[in-house]
Protein backbone atom coordinates (compact mmCIF):
# COMPACT_ATOMS: atom_id res chain seq x y z
CA UNK A 1 0.00 0.00 0.00
CA UNK A 2 1.34 3.10 -1.19
CA UNK A 3 1.03 5.63 1.97
CA UNK A 4 1.31 9.49 0.81
CA UNK A 5 3.12 11.76 2.86
CA UNK A 6 1.43 15.22 2.55
CA UNK A 7 3.69 17.37 4.88
CA UNK A 8 6.41 16.57 7.47
CA UNK A 9 10.29 17.32 7.61
CA UNK A 10 12.77 14.54 9.21
CA UNK A 11 15.87 16.14 11.51
CA UNK A 12 19.13 14.31 12.33
CA UNK A 13 22.16 14.85 14.48
CA UNK A 14 24.27 14.86 11.32
CA UNK A 15 22.99 17.71 9.40
CA UNK A 16 22.08 21.24 10.27
CA UNK A 17 19.17 21.33 7.71
CA UNK A 18 15.66 19.15 8.06
CA UNK A 19 14.64 17.31 4.93
CA UNK A 20 11.22 18.44 3.90
CA UNK A 21 9.51 15.27 3.22
CA UNK A 22 6.01 17.06 1.69
CA UNK A 23 4.71 15.46 -1.16
CA UNK A 24 6.90 12.24 -0.55
CA UNK A 25 5.79 8.33 0.01
CA UNK A 26 6.23 5.51 1.86
CA UNK A 27 4.94 1.59 0.38
CA UNK A 28 3.99 -0.46 3.05
CA UNK A 29 3.44 -4.43 3.32
CA UNK A 30 0.97 -5.54 5.55
CA UNK A 31 0.99 -9.00 7.32
CA UNK A 32 -2.22 -10.84 7.06
CA UNK A 33 -3.01 -14.04 9.06
CA UNK A 34 -4.68 -17.10 7.52
CA UNK A 35 -8.08 -17.77 9.51
CA UNK A 36 -9.70 -20.65 8.42
CA UNK A 37 -13.52 -21.18 8.45
CA UNK A 38 -15.04 -23.89 9.90
CA UNK A 39 -17.90 -23.87 7.69
CA UNK A 40 -18.38 -22.18 3.92
CA UNK A 41 -20.00 -18.60 4.83
CA UNK A 42 -20.10 -17.58 1.23
CA UNK A 43 -20.50 -19.60 -2.18
CA UNK A 44 -18.42 -19.29 -5.07
CA UNK A 45 -20.07 -20.74 -8.51
CA UNK A 46 -16.94 -21.69 -9.95
CA UNK A 47 -15.51 -23.54 -7.40
CA UNK A 48 -15.17 -27.60 -7.50
CA UNK A 49 -17.52 -28.85 -4.50
CA UNK A 50 -14.89 -30.32 -1.94
CA UNK A 51 -11.91 -28.60 -3.29
CA UNK A 52 -10.09 -25.87 -1.35
CA UNK A 53 -10.34 -24.63 2.18
CA UNK A 54 -11.75 -21.20 2.52
CA UNK A 55 -10.08 -18.78 4.85
CA UNK A 56 -10.81 -15.02 5.93
CA UNK A 57 -8.16 -12.73 6.19
CA UNK A 58 -7.43 -10.79 8.83
CA UNK A 59 -4.47 -8.19 9.06
CA UNK A 60 -2.01 -8.50 12.03
CA UNK A 61 -2.15 -6.37 14.74
CA UNK A 62 0.97 -6.73 16.90
CA UNK A 63 4.28 -8.57 17.17
CA UNK A 64 7.08 -9.36 19.34
CA UNK A 65 9.26 -10.63 16.98
CA UNK A 66 11.60 -8.01 15.12
CA UNK A 67 12.23 -10.76 11.87
CA UNK A 68 8.07 -10.80 12.16
CA UNK A 69 6.43 -7.34 12.06
CA UNK A 70 2.88 -6.33 11.92
CA UNK A 71 4.08 -4.15 8.65
CA UNK A 72 7.36 -3.33 6.98
CA UNK A 73 8.09 -0.64 4.36
CA UNK A 74 9.09 -1.84 0.94
CA UNK A 75 9.67 1.54 -0.96
CA UNK A 76 9.88 5.32 -0.42
CA UNK A 77 10.77 8.38 -2.56
CA UNK A 78 12.66 9.92 0.05
CA UNK A 79 15.51 11.95 -1.07
CA UNK A 80 18.34 12.28 1.14
CA UNK A 81 21.38 13.05 -1.44
CA UNK A 82 22.38 16.51 0.45
CA UNK A 83 22.67 14.50 3.45
CA UNK A 84 26.61 14.25 4.93
CA UNK A 85 25.58 10.27 4.50
CA UNK A 86 22.51 9.76 2.71
CA UNK A 87 22.26 6.07 3.52
CA UNK A 88 21.86 6.67 7.24
CA UNK A 89 19.98 9.70 6.84
CA UNK A 90 17.21 7.37 4.89
CA UNK A 91 18.19 4.54 7.46
CA UNK A 92 17.33 6.33 10.22
CA UNK A 93 13.82 7.96 8.89
CA UNK A 94 12.85 5.24 7.62
CA UNK A 95 13.04 3.48 11.21
CA UNK A 96 11.10 6.30 12.59
CA UNK A 97 8.42 4.78 10.72
CA UNK A 98 8.75 1.52 12.12
CA UNK A 99 8.04 2.39 15.73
Amino acid sequence: MKCPISSGSFSDDFDSDPFDLTNTWIEVEIELNFIEQPKQTYFDPTAKKGTGTQHNLLAKTKSSDPENPVASIVANNFDFSSASDPTIAESICVGLFKV
